[in-house]
């Protein structure tokens, strides 16, 4: 019962993705992809495990990520400095 069923609906959907006899179509144009940024890999190890993970960012990311870190490090190099006097 479910063959018949399966069959004519295979049918239908076939029919339609037919065009008619006599209009011609043309498939639509293929855009052009967009480039893809150029990509900075590194290579780091986790604390704790022997599994090197490799990490990939645009160079606007990688700058960002460094330029944080680097004020982090800043900020906690000045309240070191204060709580030691």
């Amino acid at each position: 019962m479910i063959l018949p069923l399966l069959l004519s609906a295979g049918l239908m959907l076939s029919a339609e993705a037919v065009p008619a006899a006599g209009g011609t179509t043309a498939p639509p144009p293929a855009a052009a992809p967009a480039p893809q940024p150029k990509k900075v890999c590194t290579t780091t190890t986790d604390l704790g495990s022997r599994l090197p993970v490799r990490i990939c960012r645009t160079p606007e990311q990688a700058a960002a990520i460094a330029e944080a870190s680097k004020q982090a490090l800043q900020d906690m190099q000045k309240v070191g400095a204060a709580n030691s006097q």
